[in-house]
C-alpha cells in the first residue's frame, strides 16, 4: 500500500535509473546444473490435529489419468528404488526430494524423461480414489510435501463435490516460468469451499509440454485457523529507492536489490540510507491487520536498529499486500560510525497479528544479513546455491558476451581487484577479461574504467575464488555535484569451444532483485536486466582500497589488513612497515 510519508531520497537512484537497460524476459536452457537447498516449515507441528491425511504407502488409494489426445503418460507412486527407469531424477532437478514418509512411496511426475517439444501435449492428474468426508471440518487446509519445478507447464489442485466436475486452483502462481522452483518443500492450501462436505474428491494436475517435474507427498487436511499470516518475501532496500506506486515504475520494485558485503566508507554514509518492504499474505480466515517488526543486531548482538510497522487497512482472507515498512523520516536506517564493527549484521522480519494467535507462525519470520567490511563489496553472502553466466540462456552462451553486477559509492575511491567464484564443473581452458565501468549519466551508457587482461580459467582455479586485477586500478572519482556514483564490474566469455562450460557461482539465498543482475550478450549495444532472473545473484566481488579518512578505524580494529582473502593471486598487506 502506498504511504505519503516518502523523502526525497527516492530521486537519487531515479536520476540513474531510466534509460540504463533494456528490459526483457529471456528463456533458460534446460541443461543448466542445479546447485539448491530449501527450508522447511515443521509437517508434524502443521498436522497434529489432522482429520485426515495420506502418505501414498497405498497405490490403491489414488487413480492415475491423463485427457484425451494428450501425451500418454501419467503419474505414478514409487520410491527411490521402484520408481521407472529414468524418472529419478526428473532432468534439471536436485536428487532429493525431501518429505517426512519418503521411503514408503511419493506420486511424481516426470514431465521431460521421454518426452519432446510439440503434439501431443501432456495434460495428467492423479486424483484420491474415494471421497473424503469433510462434514465437520468448516474451512479445509491441505498440508502436503511437494517439489515442482516449473518451465513452462501450468499445474492446479482440483476439486469436486461428485468426482464429475471440477473446480480448479492454480498452484504457485509465483514460480516464474523458465526454471524456478518451490521454495519449500511444505504447501498450505485453504480451501473454504469444501467446508462440511460430506463427498469431497480432490486430485493435482499438470498441464504442459515437455517441462521438468512434480513431486507430492504426505497430505493431510486440517481445520484452518481463523488467523494465520505468511510472510511471502522481503526485500532491504539499500541506499535508496524508487516509488514504485507511480505509474510506469511498477517494475522498479527492490530496485537496489541486496548487498552482502558492503565497506565501511559505503555503508557509513549521510545519505546511506536502508529501508524495507514485506509481502504478506493473510492465510487466514478472518479478517486481519498485519504488522511487521523489522530488527538489526550487529556483530556483537546489539540491537541497532527497531522498528514496528501496523498496515493502514485490514486484509482479507487470502489477500496478500506489500507493506513499505520503513519508508518515512525516522524509519531507515542509516549506519553510524559509532554503529559500525566488522562482520555480520542480522535483520529479522516478524510478521503477527497484535493480540491474536498465529494458528502456524513457522512462515511468519525471515532473517537475512549484510556484512560490514573494510575493503570487500558483494552482493553475494557467501553461499554456493546454484550456477550462473550468460550460458544459462538460449541467448547466451557465445564468445564475448557479459554480465556483472552494480555497485554504488558514495566518495572518490580505488578497485583494487576483484574475485569470482569459478564452480567446479566449468571447463579450463575457457578465459574471462574482467571489466570495470562506469554510467555515464550525460550519455545514458557504460564506459570503461578498467579492465583485466585475458584471463585463462585453469584446473586449479576450478572451485575456488578467482582473483583478476586491472593493469591500472580502477580510480572513482565522484565529481560537481555528484553524491553518488554507479559501477558495474563484469565478466567477459571466451569457451575456446563448443561444447565448453563456464559457470560463476551463484548465491539463492541472498532475498535479491532481478536488478542486482545485467546481462549483455554478443553484438548487443546495451545491457538488459533479464526480469526472470528471480532471487539469485553471482557470486563476483569487488575489492577497494580503504580511503585514508577510514584507514585509522579499520587499523584500530585490526592490526593487519590482507586483501583480497582468500587469494590464488597477488594480495596487499596493509599497515605493516614496507608492504
Amino acid at each position: 500500500m502506498k504511504k505519503f510519508t516518502l523523502l526525497l531520497i527516492v530521486t537519487m537512484i531515479c536520476t540513474v535509473a531510466f534509460g540504463q537497460y533494456v528490459q526483457k524476459e529471456a528463456q533458460l536452457r534446460k541443461d543448466v546444473p542445479t546447485i539448491a537447498k530449501y527450508s522447511n516449515q515443521s509437517y508434524a507441528e502443521l498436522t497434529k490435529e489432522a482429520i485426515w491425511s495420506n502418505d501414498f504407502s497405498n497405490a490403491s488409494d489414488w487413480v492415475m489419468d491423463h485427457a484425451t489426445d494428450t501425451e500418454d503418460k501419467d503419474w505414478v507412486i514409487c520410491t527411490v528404488e521402484t520408481a521407472p527407469a529414468g524418472w529419478i531424477t526428473p532432468y534439471g532437478m536436485n536428487e532429493d526430494f525431501v518429505s517426512p514418509t519418503v521411503d514408503n512411496g511419493f506420486a511424481l511426475y516426470n514431465s521431460d524423461y521421454g518426452s519432446s517439444s510439440g503434439p501431443p501435449t501432456q495434460d495428467a492428474w492423479i486424483q484420491i480414489a474415494n471421497p473424503v468426508d469433510l462434514s465437520s471440518v468448516d474451512a479445509p487446509r491441505f498440508i502436503f510435501s511437494t517439489y515442482y519445478k516449473r518451465w513452462d507447464d501450468l499445474v492446479y489442485f482440483e476439486y469436486s463435490t461428485n468426482g464429475t466436475d471440477w473446480t480448479a486452483i492454480e498452484l504457485f502462481p509465483e514460480i516464474v516460468h523458465g526454471g524456478a522452483t518451490t521454495p519449500d518443500f511444505i504447501n498450505l492450501l485453504n480451501v473454504p469451499e469444501l467446508g462440511n462436505v460430506a463427498t469431497a474428491y480432490f486430485r493435482f494436475r499438470n498441464v504442459g509440454d515437455w517441462d521438468y517435474g512434480w513431486y507430492i507427498d504426505d497430505i493431510s487436511i486440517v481445520d484452518a485457523p481463523n488467523y494465520d499470516l505468511k510472510l511471502m518475501s522481503t526485500a532491504t532496500n539499500f541506499f535508496g529507492i524508487i516509488d514504485y506506486h507511480e505509474a510506469g515504475q511498477e517494475q522498479y520494485y527492490h530496485y537496489s536489490s541486496h548487498f552482502g558485503m558492503i565497506p565501511d566508507e559505503c555503508l557509513v554514509q549521510p545519505t546511506s540510507y536502508i529501508l524495507f518492504n514485506a509481502v504478506v499474505l493473510n492465510n487466514g480466515m478472518q479478517e486481519a491487520t498485519p504488522s511487521v517488526d523489522v530488527t538489526i543486531t550487529d556483530p556483537a548482538s546489539n540491537e541497532v536498529y527497531s522498528f514496528t510497522y501496523t498496515h493502514d487497512v485490514p486484509l482479507n482472507s487470502g489477500e496478500l499486500d506489500t507493506l513499505d515498512i520503513a519508508w518515512g523520516d525516522d524509519e531507515f536506517y542509516v549506519m553510524s560510525q559509532e554503529d559500525f564493527m566488522l562482520g555480520n549484521f542480522d535483520i529479522t522480519f516478524e510478521a503477527y497479528i497484535d493480540g491474536q494467535t498465529d494458528g502456524a507462525p513457522d512462515n511468519n519470520s525471515y532473517a537475512t544479513f549484510f556484512e560490514a567490511t573494510d575493503y570487500s563489496y558483494a552482493r553475494d553472502g557467501g553461499s554456493l546455491d546454484g550456477v550462473c553466466g550468460p550460458g544459462i540462456w538460449l541467448d547466451g552462451g557465445l564468445d564475448g558476451d557479459m554480465f556483472g553486477v552494480d555497485y554504488t559509492f558514495f566518495e572518490s575511491t580505488t578497485i583494487d581487484s576483484v574475485q569470482a567464484y569459478i564452480v567446479s564443473n566449468s571447463t579450463a581452458g575457457t578465459a574471462v577479461i574482467c571489466h570495470a565501468l562506469q554510467f555515464d549519466s550525460e550519455s545514458s551508457t557504460w564506459v570503461s574504467l578498467a579492465q583485466s587482461s585475458l584471463i585463462t580459467i585453469e584446473e586449479g582455479d576450478l572451485g575456488t575464488w578467482k582473483t583478476f586485477t586491472f593493469s591500472d586500478p580502477a580510480a572513482i572519482a565522484l565529481g560537481g555535484e555528484e553524491t553518488s556514483i554507479d559501477i558495474k564490474i563484469a565478466l567477459e566469455f571466451y569457451y575456446n569451444g563448443e561444447e565448453n562450460v563456464l559457470w560463476i557461482g551463484e548465491d539463492n539465498t541472498i532475498p535479491s532483485s532481478v536488478w542486482g543482475t545485467s546481462w549483455k550478450f554478443a553484438g548487443d549495444e546495451g545491457w538488459t536486466v533479464i526480469t526472470n532472473y528471480y532471487n539469485s545473484v553471482p557470486m563476483i566481488r569487488a575489492y577497494i582500497i580503504p580511503t585514508l579518512d577510514n584507514v585509522a578505524s579499520n587499523f584500530a580494529q585490526n592490526d593487519i589488513n590482507m586483501y583480497p582473502n582468500p587469494s590464488t593471486g597477488i594480495v596487499t598487506i596493509s599497515n605493516v612497515e614496507g608492504a
